[in-house]
């Protein structure tokens, strides 16, 4: 069961006009427990015409090293009144949430090199797990991360330079790949062929992020070369075939 826990808006900016950035601390505790990669659920506060809450899951993007304060960002979408009401929120503002969730993240075995890939707004699940403590080794050695973000120009999420700039020391590891749009009948192959153009041949781990009717088929196709399923973290944001109905 969910324990809820709470957090306090302690900065907020606006990278665009979709885009909002929100830095959390934690309210009556001091430490959140989470590792790089995970997300946590946020009460917003608004009640849907079902009566039930608008709850939504969003990615930690800062660095497991600091765990009383946290950084998020937040989507607006069209419609959608949960993240309205969060690009609305005041500095100051109370934050019920539960989490850290997912299994999104570095096990103790884990080695490089590693190959990352992240469509859409899967970027903040991959921005957190290469900011992680478990990555610091790899962060020192050049060939050991690499990190693919395939999205479409006008995404009007956060910026490419935005990215670079919160991963820091690993930013010369991120390449930026036009995407087709989503729900295009050639956008999962399009996506598996520029997967494939930065995959290195001694990649032993892989971490998918983003749209699931892309990274499930890439994962496929992963499978096919010398990297064990075993060895092939994916966190679907949408278009998850777990959660569609039979």
């Amino acid at each position: 069961m969910a324990i809820a826990r709470a957090a306090q808006i302690e900065s907020a900016r606006f990278l665009g006009p979709r885009a909002r950035v929100l830095d959390l601390a934690l309210v009556g505790e001091d430490c959140l427990g989470f590792v790089g990669g995970q997300y946590v659920i946020v009460d917003t506060g608004v009640t849907l015409p079902n009566g039930k809450r608008a709850k939504r899951a969003y990615s930690i993007l800062s660095c497991d090293r600091e765990q009383r304060r946290f950084r998020i960002a937040v989507r607006k979408l069209e419609p959608g009144p949960g993240s309205s009401a969060l690009h609305g929120l005041p500095a100051g503002s109370t934050v019920p949430f539960s989490g850290p969730w997912g299994k999104y993240s570095a096990w103790s075995s884990f080695h490089g090199p590693v190959f990352v890939f992240a469509t859409d707004t899967g970027i903040t699940a991959a921005m957190g797990l290469v900011r992680g403590l478990a990555f610091t080794p790899l962060r020192n050695q050049p060939p050991e991360v690499n990190v693919v973000w395939y999205v479409r120009d006008d995404d009007g999420f956060v910026s490419a330079d935005y990215v670079r700039e919160e991963l820091g020391a690993a930013a010369d590891r991120l390449a930026v790949e036009p995407a087709l749009p989503v729900g295009h009948p050639e956008r999962a192959e399009h996506a598996r062929a520029t997967a494939f153009r930065h995959l290195g041949r001694a990649t032993t781990t892989a971490f998918l992020s983003g749209d699931g009717d892309v990274i499930y088929p890439l994962r496929d196709a992963l499978v096919s070369t010398a990297i064990g399923g075993d060895q092939i973290c994916v966190e679907a944001f949408f278009n998850n075939p777990g959660r569609k109905a039979p």
